[in-house]
């Protein structure tokens, strides 16, 4: 049995969650008891269990392609442990189930031979799930295997009538959530939280990285999600405001004025964080700093009469 490429269902969803873990043996029991804890807070009911029996068989085949025949995880030493990133997505209707690894490989529902004692989960899978397929991550960096649960992410309310919420396990800032309104930004913002910033974590064909940073609008109150260049000393960050060389500051600027409290991920790792605007040498010493990691600051303070404003992002606790 084949199963072909398909793009993952888009909808807007209720609620979602992400979870990393490294690609062992013990992620899918990790797995599927933090979909049980989110399931239930989402009162998702009897589809709870076929919701958790998918994630352990997904979160169970994307392990076992990032193990050796032997049973030994790949890419131990200095490349780091494979990881393996689960995406839960709910619109009390229909759930999503995304499941993204390191590896190309296409998924096999092969039946079994009747004495193997494995090989059923995506049979498994295939049976429960209304539709299910994979696709490859963006960037070419891996592959996500996806199922849907319930129906058509098309029989959610319409975007009139539905909040946005974006609930993210573990991090302080919840409530509505206003995507960007430029396309590249709310796809970048998608694909590196998607995949638990194993994807999507560079300035498009750049390659040099970014981070995201969560924080609430100044006017709305809403969360908003910015990529921005990393900059990182001594586990502090920099936020600079370029806009490009534009005349004007961007609208985070004015966000981190009001409201300095922030989250902020580096790949997959996530911290609470206070943004403070910084002047005289403190800002100078930043400035180069920045401009080390990223040269075209330097053309773009060029461009402009302002002095473009810097931020220090430094961990709470």
């Amino acid at each position: 049995m084949t199963v072909e490429r398909a793009a993952v269902p888009q909808a807007r969803w209720l609620f979602q969650t992400v979870l990393s873990v490294g690609a062992l043996p013990t992620a899918t029991p990790c797995a599927r008891l933090h979909a049980r804890h989110v399931l239930s807070d989402w009162g998702l009911g009897e589809q709870a269990a076929t919701v958790e029996l998918i994630v352990s068989e997904l979160v169970a085949n994307a392990v076992q392609a990032s193990l050796t025949p032997d049973g030994r995880p790949l890419h131990v030493g200095d490349g780091g442990l494979d990881c393996v990133s689960l995406r839960l997505s709910s619109n009390q209707i229909s759930a999503l189930v995304e499941v993204w690894d390191d590896h190309l490989g296409v998924p096999d529902p092969t039946l079994p031979d009747a004495n193997d004692e494995s090989g059923r989960g995506l049979l498994i899978v295939a049976t429960l799930a209304e539709r299910w397929g994979w696709d490859l991550a963006r960037q070419g960096r891996g592959k996500i295997v996806w199922a849907l649960i319930g129906g058509p992410p098309g029989r959610i309310r319409p975007p009139d009538q539905r909040p946005r919420w974006c609930i993210d396990m573990g991090m302080a800032l919840d409530g509505e959530y206003l995507p960007s309104p430029a396309g590249w930004v709310r796809d970048q913002v998608e694909e590196y939280e998607g995949s638990g910033g194993m994807s999507g974590t560079t300035l498009r064909d750049t390659g040099l990285p970014v981070v995201i940073v969560t924080n609430r609008g100044a006017k709305t109150g809403a969360v908003r999600k910015t990529p921005l260049m990393r900059v990182e000393h001594e586990g502090s960050y920099a936020a600079v405001a370029s806009k490009g060389g534009a005349p004007e500051h961007p609208l985070w600027y004015y966000n981190l004025l009001a409201n300095p409290k922030v989250e902020l991920q580096d790949g997959a790792d996530k911290w609470e964080m206070i943004a403070r605007e910084l002047a005289g040498q403190e800002r100078d010493l930043w400035w180069e700093r920045a401009v080390a990691a990223y040269p075209p600051y330097a053309e773009y303070q060029q461009r402009t009469p302002r002095l473009i404003p810097v931020f220090v992002l430094e961990k709470t606790g």
